[in-house]
């Protein structure tokens, strides 16, 4: 189900910064508007759809292509949002969406056989439920420099999130391993069992923990280490990326030493063009939400953490 996020007046505060820079006049005129259409989409006297709303970004000049590409590596070519959406959410069934972004099956079905247009709301709905934390990233980059109010306890949380894992990446594993059915079917927190999962020391657990509960993101409830739905990515400054990514290189080379089965590496060498490099990193980026959506798809219980880390790179200069 969806979070307590009210998609509502986030869709009218992202109208209201974008239009910032602009009266409601131009834009109404811009849009072939004689009345004041964009004080009713402001205000929540009529909600925008997202046609309307391509239209206004492209009078706005953001770059909504640039943006769906960066948060959702999707080649964003018109304003056919049902096709981002179809390639967002995979093979699932009606239902499933139904239960994920609290919109009804009969709705859901208009929405993709575009019988019914697609409401901004809506969108998002659809969107948080999936990949909350590009969501944010998405929605804060349409806001511009303006503050999204609606999102502030939610983008305040992701923000400590990521601050601790740019610091140290081991703290990600810490929190992913709090999810795993082996920890949280126990009776009593164990700092030796979240050990175990981790594969990280008692002695981190024990500092993780503390860090995790003065900051307010993790909750010490019936006995045990609670925290709720996230999800982390490493999006970041150029040397906040390079730094996590060199950390779990490191754990690669760790983990490639013990020789588990289960474990999958491999390597290739070669020469090509750089045409070809660049349609192979764009297939990187399509597996890469492939994986997303078969984690996102899998309702079995939780069983292990695991660490997806991709290089490719050229040996010259």
């Amino acid at each position: 189900m969806t979070s307590n996020i009210n998609y509502k007046l986030l869709s009218q505060e992202i109208i209201k910064n974008i239009r910032r820079k602009y009266s409601q006049q131009y834009l109404n005129q811009k849009l072939g508007y004689a009345s004041n259409q964009m004080y009713r989409w402001e205000s929540g006297g009529a909600h925008i759809t997202w046609s309307e709303f391509f239209s206004l970004c492209n009078i706005a000049k953001i770059k909504l292509e640039d943006i769906f590409k960066s948060y959702f590596r999707y080649d964003l070519r018109d304003d056919d949002i049902v096709k981002f959406l179809k390639y967002l959410i995979g093979k699932e069934s009606v239902s499933l969406i139904s239960d994920k972004t609290g919109i009804s099956i009969s709705k859901i079905r208009r929405i993709f056989n575009s019988k019914s247009s697609l409401r901004l709301y809506d969108f998002f709905k659809i969107i948080f439920s999936y990949d909350k934390m590009e969501s944010i990233g998405l929605v804060s980059e349409l806001s511009g420099e303006f503050e999204l109010k609606t999102l502030k306890d939610e983008i305040e949380f992701m923000d400590v999130i990521k601050k601790e894992y740019f610091r140290n990446p081991s703290f990600g594993l810490f929190l992913i391993s709090l999810e795993l059915n082996k920890y949280k079917d126990l009776k009593n927190h164990s700092d030796k069992v979240l050990s175990k999962l981790s594969g990280l020391s008692e002695k981190e657990i024990r500092i993780f923990s503390k860090k995790a509960i003065r900051s307010g993101f993790i909750k010490y409830q019936n006995n045990k280490l609670e925290i709720k739905p996230f999800h982390i990515n490493d999006r970041g400054t150029k040397d906040e990326m390079i730094s996590v990514r060199k950390y779990w290189s490191q754990k690669a080379q760790s983990a490639m030493d013990k020789k588990i089965d289960s474990n999958a590496f491999g390597s290739l060498v070669f020469s090509t063009s750089k045409k070809a490099q660049e349609k192979i990193i764009s297939e990187y980026l399509r597996f890469f939400e492939q994986v997303k959506l078969i984690v996102n798809e899998d309702q079995s219980s939780k069983e292990l953490p695991l660490v997806m880390n991709f290089h490719l790179f050229s040996t010259n200069n």
